[in-house]
């Protein structure tokens, strides 16, 4: 893993968090990590996906002593627009702040090293608390995708999306 950067700004925990972009030799980590957040046995081609061009971006969060969370995104350089693919908060942190201070942190940093001016993503219909912190992050509900997800009930999922100013 790459640290990109620490912010020892303030920030909920009062402890430095470092952001690290994963490379392909911390794939296994990444799968390892995904398994322990979300509900979505990810095949290998989707991990081979996201180590395989430059577009593909693996962001860990973490502090000297433990993991914070994690995000997967495509940056289209071109259309100034990212893609998250995944974003999560290790369960013992949710509801401590350090959600939307990541969050933020890497907004900032896709608008200031990136200069992307959109972000979206996809969320589980039934999944109401990743619904919520979204919105309460400024982000807006654009559409609902009928069968988004394959091989589970209820298979919509809402597109949501945000601007991103300086």
């Amino acid at each position: 893993m790459k640290i990109l950067f620490s912010t020892d700004t303030q920030n909920p925990s009062s402890t430095e968090i470092l952001f690290g972009l994963l490379e392909l030799e911390d794939q296994e980590l990444l799968k390892r990590l995904n398994s322990t957040l979300f509900p979505v046995a990810y095949e290998s081609s989707f991990y081979n996906q996201l180590f395989s061009s430059s577009v593909y971006f693996n962001f860990l969060a973490h502090t000297k002593d433990e993991y914070v969370g994690l995000c997967s995104l495509k940056i289209e350089k071109l259309d100034k627009k990212a893609y998250i693919f995944t974003f999560g908060i290790f369960p013992n942190l949710r509801g401590t702040g350090l959600g939307t201070f990541v969050l933020r942190t890497l907004e900032s940093y896709l608008l200031n090293s990136f200069n992307c001016s959109f972000i979206g993503l996809h969320v589980h219909v039934l999944n109401e608390k990743a619904k919520l912190f979204y919105v309460k992050n400024g982000y807006n509900i654009e559409s609902i995708v009928d069968d988004y997800y394959a091989d589970i009930l209820s298979p919509s999922a809402y597109f949501m999306s945000k601007e991103l100013k300086c």
